[in-house]
């Protein structure tokens, strides 16, 4: 809805600036609830194997709203950020910034996943 509202528009018109910004919002906020909701259903996936059970509410429900839950994908969430901005940063730099850029994004996704689990495994236990 935003992209086809802002590439259709003719040169020199109008642009419908209320719809645009609410297409925003709403993109933002489903982006921000499937980045929510997919640790808890890859776990279950990977429990149960089966796809109808990894996005079913009974299972995603109890564990989407656990502050447990919350407070982990919290901090997985801000380190994946802070790894994606020192990484993207060190690209910068010549000769060694490529490796230690690479170096350091994999080591943050890696500790994005950890806590992202241990969020999951702590709100199952709780």
């Amino acid at each position: 809805m935003t992209l086809y509202g802002v590439v259709s528009l003719e040169p020199g018109a109008n642009a419908p600036v209320g719809r645009i910004l609410a297409g925003s919002t709403a993109v933002l906020f489903l982006g921000i609830l499937g980045t929510y909701l997919a640790p808890i259903a890859l776990t279950v996936y990977g429990r149960e194997g089966s796809l109808r059970g990894a996005f079913s509410p009974d299972a995603v429900r109890p564990v989407a709203g656990h502050a447990a839950y919350f407070f982990g994908w919290t901090l997985g969430f801000t380190a994946l950020v802070v790894t994606v901005g020192v990484g993207g940063a060190l690209f910068t730099l010549s000769r060694l910034g490529p490796l230690t850029g690479t170096l350091v994004l994999a080591y943050g996704l890696l500790v994005a996943a950890y806590l992202l689990g241990r969020a999951v495994e702590r709100a199952r236990r709780r």
